[in-house]
């Protein structure tokens, strides 16, 4: 059998994993082991197009009739905040019905302006759910994004560790999400996005001339005093819970 390194499907008969090259135009692969046809269903192919060209509405309508697969991770589209500040969203994660943008330039400057602790105190008690960030992200910040936009943005499910979960319209990502891999945190939380896993370096967000971005926190809990964060180079840090840092939220719009 041709040994092929596309996608994988599955013989319905023996259970067989197939691998299969999605630009091999074919209807159907033979399984090895049993010798039934499975027939192949082609992923759709992602859309190459300017985000910015196109409105919310008109992004609304492609997932209504496609899937957020069609998309392009990384794809960005400008945004201005209530208050005149302007970011570019960029696609982080694709979905049947939805997509998980970001904000590329993190919330949050130099002269700390923006920048927030994730509790009065040194302490990770309550996890993430009782932060100041979550309250925060989910009012005031959410209040501040454009009309037009904030109209499509859909609860996301979040794993908080330890078999919790949470519904926010804006969060940040966990430990994992972003380095697909439990480094300081207590727990595997999600699965990680495919912005960065297709390339360490969107990790990095905030960038200033040297090259290195500014550290920003993840939701991860690493003990009863510290959270996780993502350095200015993108490594896997932990700090304390009373500590400043940019944010980096995240938001799905979907039907």
């Amino acid at each position: 059998m041709k040994v092929i390194t596309g996608n994988v499907t599955t013989c319905n008969g023996c259970l067989t994993a197939m691998e299969f090259d999605e630009l091999d135009i074919i209807p159907a692969i033979k399984c090895p082991t049993c010798s039934k046809l499975i027939e192949v269903t082609h992923p759709l192919p992602t859309i190459a197009i300017d985000l910015n060209s196109k409105s919310w509405d008109e992004i609304i309508e492609i997932l209504k009739v496609k899937s957020g697969k069609a998309f392009s991770v990384g794809a960005k589209k400008n945004i201005t905040l209530k208050n005149g500040e302007e970011y570019a969203a960029q696609i982080t994660h694709r979905k049947d019905k939805g997509i998980i943008l970001n904000l590329l330039d993190l919330y949050g400057n130099d002269d700390g302006v923006g920048r927030m602790a994730m509790n009065k105190s040194c302490t990770t008690k309550g996890g993430y759910a009782k932060t100041l960030v979550r309250a925060w992200l989910n009012n005031e910040f959410f209040e501040l994004l454009p009309d037009d936009l904030a109209k499509y943005i859909i609860p996301t499910k979040i794993d908080v560790g330890n078999g919790e979960f949470l519904e926010d319209k804006v969060f940040i990502p966990s430990e994992y999400e972003l380095h697909g891999r439990k480094i300081h945190a207590m727990y595997e939380e999600g699965e990680q996005f495919e912005l960065y896993k297709e390339d360490w370096r969107n990790r990095i967000a905030g960038c200033r001339d040297s090259g290195y971005g500014r550290w920003q926190w993840t939701r991860s809990v690493a003990s009863a005093e510290y959270f996780c964060y993502v350095g200015g180079s993108g490594c896997a840090d932990y700090g304390g819970a009373v500590y400043e840092r940019c944010l980096r939220p995240h938001f799905q719009i979907g039907i």
